[in-house]
């Protein structure tokens, strides 16, 4: 019986350096993939914002369609976004995914865009992530 245990967990011990790998890789993946979330006021009208956190990329596609690139950064249950737009210095949002809720922040100079606060809720990834480099 116990010639049977040692087998056993000598097994365990050169499969385990494997397994882990494996988890790791799979959590790469799921990184690399990004996120996206559906934002907008009680009216019904949305926009949606999706990100990759490992590459930094950010894409906003507004209540118009236009989309706009931008980077994303995070730091526990916050991303922060400065999103561009000819014109304009760049244009920052925080997304607070625990509240739910996308912060915009004020434009010098210009009252369309004003401090908002916006519902928001995750959503199946958008695929206009994968052409960030074409916008």
């Amino acid at each position: 019986m116990a010639e049977v245990v040692q087998n056993i967990s000598r097994r365990i011990r050169r499969l385990l350096p494997s397994a882990c790998l494996l988890v790791l890789s799979f959590t790469q993946m799921a990184n690399a993939e990004g996120i996206s979330f559906k934002c907008g006021p009680a009216s019904g009208t949305y926009f949606h914002i999706s990100f990759d956190l490992e590459s930094h990329h950010a894409v906003m596609e507004t209540l118009s369609g236009e989309p706009l690139k931008g980077r994303a950064d995070a730091t526990e249950d916050v991303v922060q976004f400065h999103i561009e737009k000819a014109g304009y210095p760049d244009l920052r949002y925080v997304l607070n995914s625990r509240a739910g809720e996308l912060r915009s922040f004020a434009v010098p100079g210009r009252p369309s865009f004003a401090e908002t606060v916006f519902p928001c809720v995750r959503t199946e990834l958008r695929p206009i992530l994968s052409r960030y480099e074409y916008l």
